[in-house]
């Protein structure tokens, strides 16, 4: 047995000199169970521990480790106490050498479950229990904002629809006035046309296709000439214009619509490309 505490002594060595522990003869780790003195005191450092009262955790360890330096729990225990101080560094290294210990000297199952996951936590602590549940939350907000940004694009693409529909109904509101617009200017055409022929009829046409052969006849055709060729440059000129401005609207409305207009001394053209 004496042969196997010198070979675990360069182990220990750490854990003494982190409490400047004096050098007295240790207790066989072996018989700990019958030790009054390890069981009273193991009790009040698991007490201290649960209570967070760690800076008397560590007074009690300094105790405990006079009487058996090799023990997991206490080393396990040790290691919470100072990383309740805020002290992580030289923590994950009692909870190292406690979980090394198991090999050489047994714990209940449970606690050997501690141990490992303790050490496992301390040495990985990107895969603890808080680093994965503050992942999964920053997953749900990155799905929350995607679903918001989902929800704002089908927003966005109904805007579209609505806008495309409304532009369709304008255009195609325009381009009926704009046809009727034209059907007016055709008309007055006609009339202007007509006008003309019967102001500009002579008198032996008039009496060729008229029986009374009377001068009152004459005028009266000559009146109407004049009367339908007034009316149809009067609708001319408002179909024109009724055209131009629908026209006008149609190609804004429309984007494949092309609208031109051209003016001479002599004359005047409009085309619409739709």
């Amino acid at each position: 047995m004496r042969k196997w505490y010198f070979k675990s002594m360069p182990c220990c060595v750490l854990a003494a000199a982190s409490f400047a522990l004096p050098t007295a003869a240790l207790a066989d780790c072996g018989t700990l169970n019958e030790d009054d003195a390890w069981n009273q005191g193991f009790m009040h450092l698991q007490k201290q521990v649960e209570t967070a009262r760690y800076s008397e955790a560590l007074e009690t360890a300094k105790t405990l480790f006079t009487i058996c330096q090799d023990s997991p729990a206490l080393l396990y225990y040790t290691g919470l106490a100072m990383r309740g101080t805020g002290d992580e560094e030289r923590a994950k290294i009692y909870f190292q050498k406690s979980s090394e210990n198991l090999s050489i000297m047994a714990a209940e199952p449970g606690l050997s479950r501690k141990i490992w996951y303790t050490r496992y936590e301390s040495e990985h602590p990107e895969s603890t229990a808080d680093a994965i549940q503050e992942k999964e939350h920053t997953i749900q907000n990155l799905t929350k904002e995607v679903a918001d940004l989902n929800e704002e694009n089908h927003r966005l693409e109904l805007s579209s629809v609505e806008l495309t529909a409304s532009s369709g109904s304008e255009a195609q509101y325009y381009q009926q006035i704009m046809w009727a617009g034209i059907g007016v200017g055709i008309g007055g055409l006609a009339l202007t046309a007509t006008g003309i022929a019967l102001t500009t009829i002579s008198r032996d046409e008039i009496i060729k296709f008229n029986k009374n052969k009377d001068k009152v006849s004459e005028n009266k055709i000559r009146v109407a000439g004049w009367a339908l060729m007034g009316t149809g440059i009067g609708l001319l000129a408002s179909g024109i214009v009724t055209a131009c401005i629908s026209g006008y609207h149609y190609s804004r409305a429309k984007d494949d619509a092309v609208m031109s207009f051209q003016a001479s001394p002599i004359g005047a053209s409009f085309s619409m490309t739709f």
